[in-house]
């Protein structure tokens, strides 16, 4: 049985195009077939039209616009449907991505999301309006797990305007698509349902304490939890896995770093060790950084590396750290890693394989990102079951126990710096490495003294607080009506 049916060329195109109809079709639509002349195989397209007069002009138009695209050196893709250029969108963009372990959440937004809302509709459709309407009508009254906040919505437009992006890129779109900015039209756009919006001030949930820090710095660092039946020592590799995991977290408070790839990728040449210009025989750490979400997102913001600096404490860790990998045997060399992971096999069973393989007996590399999550992870309890056998334990400090992460470390840092060093929040932004808005917009809670920072005008207090200019009650009773804050 034929699949095309009542087959025609479509006039002016020298049989170059041709329309037909599907045998068995229901609408008796007419679709066209069009020769490419700078690759394989037929543009084809549906004409959505049963009527054959505007077939053949709606065919004639598509030839006109292969062709003129083909002269441009594009290959006019038909495919406009949201779910298929999603899908390979998505797919680009994890490989592309030089991260061990890409970004899930983009993902995560556009399965449980984007996609099950507009389907196979035409990218092309996508406009400011039809956006509203996909929040009214279906993102805000089917939240996966809670509220969003507005900050949560607008990186979900970030990711759909970076698609949008790629399809006109790719000449999936002829026009560039971008859905205006939602901060700037929230109220308009979600007002009438601003109770399915969480709209709470920009908080940061306190993640740890500094008590709850040093919980877990001195587990790793002095307590050998091993238990086995049989093998009655510890390990090699689970006594190093936990003294490097201590370095690691007093790394990460010390510089004020970010966990993960921006320092279990440096090595020792990344490090320098600076004569301090206030005393003698003192020292600080510089290490420079050039790896990270931070450092060389792309070719042209010309940021090769971060700067960080250790405090002058820092130094005798970092020697104690490295006479404990000399004394296990671990290169220390300048091209070797600062937090290093021994792998192959130390049997010579293993080792004869590995060699039939070409493979190296032992090498070293990197403790990566995803090893240190997990490691943190297993370690909450007993830290939890450790702090439990010295005495009672709150409510709030267990949760604070286990939900604490390695990003847990940072965070007490900067509030440290805060809270008890009274830095300077320009001087906090420039040791984290972040900006100074947003040490502003999660930070300046713990640091709210508004009579020590704002309300004097000198830089100093004097002992007798002579600067602090007092009145007599008389002459301030015309603000009596002004209430005061409850102590």
């Amino acid at each position: 049985m034929p699949y095309y049916l009542n087959l025609q060329s479509v006039p002016n195109t020298d049989d170059e195009a041709w329309i037909y109809q599907i045998d068995g079709s229901v609408k008796g639509n007419w679709y066209c077939r069009i020769k490419r002349m700078n690759t394989n195989g037929y543009f084809r397209k549906t004409l959505k039209t049963p009527n054959l007069l505007e077939a053949l002009k709606r065919a004639n138009r598509y030839w006109l616009q292969v062709r003129d695209a083909e002269e441009r050196e594009i290959i006019l893709v038909p495919g406009r449907g949201f779910r298929v250029l999603a899908v390979r969108w998505l797919a680009y963009r994890r490989a592309r991505s030089n991260a061990n372990s890409p970004d899930k959440s983009c993902d995560y937004m556009f399965h449980n999301y984007f996609i099950p809302y507009f389907g196979n509709e035409s990218v092309d459709s996508i406009t400011d309006k039809r956006y509203v309407a996909y929040l009214n009508d279906f993102r805000l009254l089917n939240p996966a797990r809670k509220k969003p906040k507005i900050r949560t919505l607008a990186v979900e437009q970030q990711h759909l305007n970076s698609f949008l992006n790629w399809c006109y890129l790719n000449h999936h779109i002829r026009r560039p698509i971008r859905l205006s900015k939602l901060e700037l039209h929230a109220t308009k756009w979600i007002g009438h349902n601003a109770d399915l919006v969480d709209y709470g001030s920009k908080t940061r949930t306190d993640l740890a304490t500094y008590t709850v820090y040093k919980y877990f710095r001195d587990y790793f660092q002095y307590v050998n939890d091993w238990n086995h039946p049989f093998i009655k020592t510890e390990p090699f590799h689970y006594e190093v896995s936990r003294m490097r995991a201590a370095f690691y977290m007093k790394t990460l408070y010390n510089l004020c770093c970010r966990p993960g790839e921006e320092l279990l990728k440096a090595k020792w040449k990344d490090l320098q060790i600076v004569e301090s210009d206030e005393k003698d025989g003192a020292y600080y750490i510089k290490l420079s950084v050039t790896h990270g979400k931070k450092v060389r997102r792309n070719k042209f913001d010309g940021k090769d590396e971060l700067i960080y600096f250790s405090d002058y404490g820092y130094i005798k860790m970092l020697a104690d750290w490295k006479t404990y990998l000399i004394s296990k045997g671990f290169p220390v060399d300048s091209d070797s890693y600062l937090f290093p992971l021994k792998k192959g096999r130390k049997d010579a069973l293993g080792r004869r394989l590995r060699r039939r393989k070409n493979m190296p007996e032992e090498y070293y590399t990197f403790w990566e990102s995803n090893n240190a999550g997990a490691l943190i992870k297993r370690t909450r309890e007993k830290v939890l079951a450790w702090r439990k056998s010295k005495g009672p334990v709150s409510k709030d400090l267990e949760e604070q126990i286990l939900r604490f992460t390695w990003y847990s470390v940072r965070h007490v840092a900067i509030k440290r710096m805060i809270t008890h060093s009274k830095y300077p929040i320009h001087f906090v932004a420039e040791k984290a490495n972040t900006g100074v808005s947003m040490i502003e917009d999660f930070y300046m809670k713990y640091g709210t003294e508004p009579e020590g920072r704002i309300i004097s005008r000198h830089p100093r207090i004097g002992e007798d607080k002579r600067e602090i200019t007092v009145f007599e009650a008389d002459e301030l009773s015309v603000l009596d009506d002004i209430s005061k804050p409850i102590l």
